[in-house]
C-alpha cells in the first residue's frame, strides 16, 4: 500500500495511484473521472496529480502526499455515496453530468431559485486559481543559499499546497529551484509543528537536511506582524499595491517576498453577465488585498464587499446580509471560506483538492468551470418548475378520481392553491382538469 512520502514512477497512459506531486518529468494528464473535463491538462514539476486520472504520453517521477484512502477521488465516492441516500438527488441531479455535484439535492435546489445574493471568492473563483510567483526577492538578512531558503519554503507548503492556490505557486516556485537540496531533506530532513493558520499562512519547524532547525514562517504580511517578524520595515512602501504577496521569514527574520500573479477565468465576464440578468446582485468578498480586489471586481463591473477579510469576517458579512433579508449564496474554494460557505443559505465550492469536499457547502463544482454556475441555476429552475406542475397534475387526477369513485363529478370544491396556481372556489373536477390541461375523458378511461 503506498502511503505520503512515497516516490513513485508513473509510466506513459498508465492510471495515477495516489494523489502525488511531480518531482521530474512533464506529461499531460486527463482528468476527466474527477473533473468531467475531456481535454487533457499538461502537468510538470510542482505540479499535483490526482488518484484516478490518467497519465498521458510522458513518463512522470512524484511523491505521494494522500495515501489512497486520503485521496481526493476517494472522499468523492464517499461524498456521492452520501449523496446518493437522497433519493432526490439521483433523481433530479442532471447537473452531475455536467461535472456539478449536489450533496443536497432537493434543499439545494430549491434554495437556488430563492437567492437574491450573490458573493464571490476572488482567488480560485474568479480568477483561474493557477497563481505564478512573476519575481522572488531576498532580503539583506537572509546569508545561505536561495536552494536552502526553497527547500524550507517547499517543506513548509508540501503538505497543504494542493489545496491551496498560492501555496501550491509558492510550492510549485521554489520545488524547481531547490535542486538536489530537497532530495536532501527528504532523505535526511524532518518537519515539526506544522500550523496552518487559516486566511493567513504557515509555520512549522524544518531541518533541511543538517541536522539545523529553523522556524519558518510562510504567509501574508498580516501573519508575519503576528509573529513578530523583524525588518518589515525594509520592505518597499508599495510592496502590498504591487498585487498578491507572499512573504518568508526564517528563525524571525524576514528572508523574501514573492509578487503572484493570477489570470481571471476566461469564463468569468460572461457568467457575471448570465447572473446579473437573472436579476441577481453579485459582490467579491476576499482575503486578497484591497489593490487586487478592486482590479478584478473593475473587470467584471461588481462590487467589492470586503478585501483582507478573515474567515471569520467573512462569517459576519454573510450574517449581515441574511439580516437585512438577502437569500444569499456563497461561492468560493471551500478553504479560507468554510465559515460563510456553511452560514449561507446555499454554499458552492469551487474543486482545489480534498478539502473542499468537507468545507460546510453543499453544492460541488468538480470542471472547476466558473460558467457552470449558469448551468446550475438553469437545473435548478427546470427542477423546481416541473416539481410544481407534478403536483397541479397530481391534484387533478387525484380530485377527478375520487369524484369518478364516488359518483359525484359534477360536485363544487374550495379553493385549491398550490405553489402560486390558483383554482377558483367552487371548482368542479371538470373545471380542475381543464384548468391543468387535462383530458376528462382520457383520465377517466385510465381510472
Amino acid at each position: 500500500m503506498l502511503g505520503a512520502n512515497d516516490r513513485i514512477w508513473i509510466d506513459p497512459y498508465t492510471i495515477i495511484p495516489c494523489d502525488s506531486y511531480i518531482v521530474s518529468g512533464t506529461s499531460s494528464v486527463n482528468e476527466a473521472i474527477v473533473t468531467g473535463e475531456s481535454v487533457p491538462k499538461a502537468k510538470g514539476m510542482g505540479d499535483f496529480l490526482l488518484a484516478g486520472t490518467r497519465n498521458g504520453p510522458g513518463h512522470l517521477e512524484a511523491i505521494v502526499n494522500q495515501d489512497q484512502q486520503g485521496s481526493f477521488l476517494s472522499q468523492l465516492i464517499r461524498s456521492v455515496e452520501d449523496a446518493s441516500s437522497n433519493k432526490a438527488v439521483i433523481q433530479e441531479n442532471v447537473a452531475w453530468r455536467k461535472g456539478i455535484l449536489m450533496t443536497e439535492g432537493a434543499k439545494a435546489m430549491e434554495s437556488l431559485t430563492n437567492i437574491t445574493h450573490i458573493v464571490m471568492d476572488k482567488t480560485g473563483t474568479l480568477t483561474e486559481g493557477k497563481l505564478r510567483v512573476s519575481s522572488m526577492k531576498t532580503s539583506e538578512a537572509w546569508k545561505e543559499s536561495v536552494q536552502t531558503l526553497c527547500t524550507l519554503i517547499c517543506a513548509a507548503e508540501e503538505h497543504g499546497a494542493s489545496a491551496h492556490p498560492i501555496g501550491a505557486a509558492m510550492f510549485r516556485e521554489a520545488l524547481g529551484m531547490a535542486g538536489s537540496h530537497w532530495d536532501e531533506y527528504k532523505s535526511n530532513g524532518g518537519l515539526a509543528g506544522l500550523q496552518e493558520i487559516v486566511g493567513q499562512g504557515v509555520v512549522c519547524q524544518v531541518n533541511p537536511g543538517d541536522k539545523h532547525w529553523r522556524t519558518v514562517c510562510v504567509g501574508n504580511l498580516k501573519m508575519m506582524e503576528q509573529n513578530n517578524v523583524m525588518s518589515l520595515a525594509s520592505l518597499p512602501r508599495e510592496v502590498e499595491s504591487l498585487g498578491t504577496m507572499c512573504f518568508v521569514a526564517v528563525d524571525g527574520q524576514l528572508s523574501a517576498w514573492c509578487l503572484l500573479q493570477d489570470k481571471l477565468r476566461p469564463d468569468a465576464q460572461n457568467t457575471i453577465d448570465g447572473l446579473k440578468a437573472r436579476g441577481l446582485h453579485i459582490t467579491i468578498l476576499t482575503g486578497d488585498n484591497e489593490q487586487e480586489a478592486q482590479r478584478v471586481a473593475s473587470q467584471l463591473g461588481v462590487g467589492v464587499m470586503d478585501a483582507g477579510a478573515t474567515p471569520q469576517k467573512k462569517l459576519e458579512h454573510i450574517k449581515t446580509l441574511q439580516k437585512q433579508g438577502h437569500k444569499v449564496a456563497m461561492i468560493g474554494d471551500g478553504i479560507n471560506d468554510g465559515p460563510s460557505l456553511a452560514a449561507a443559505d446555499l454554499g458552492i465550492m469551487m474543486a482545489h483538492g480534498n478539502k473542499c469536499l468537507s468545507s460546510g457547502g453543499s453544492v460541488l463544482i468538480l470542471a472547476s468551470k466558473l460558467h457552470s454556475l449558469l448551468t446550475l441555476f438553469t437545473v435548478a429552475e427546470r427542477t423546481m418548475k416541473q416539481v410544481q406542475a407534478n403536483i397541479i397534475e397530481a391534484l387533478a387526477y387525484n380530485t377527478i378520481a375520487i369524484s369518478l369513485a364516488v359518483g359525484d363529478f359534477g360536485r363544487k370544491y374550495d379553493v385549491v392553491v398550490i405553489h402560486g396556481h390558483h383554482i377558483s372556489r367552487n371548482t368542479t373536477p371538470s373545471e380542475v382538469a381543464w384548468g391543468v390541461g387535462v383530458d376528462v375523458q382520457d383520465v377517466a378511461i385510465n381510472i
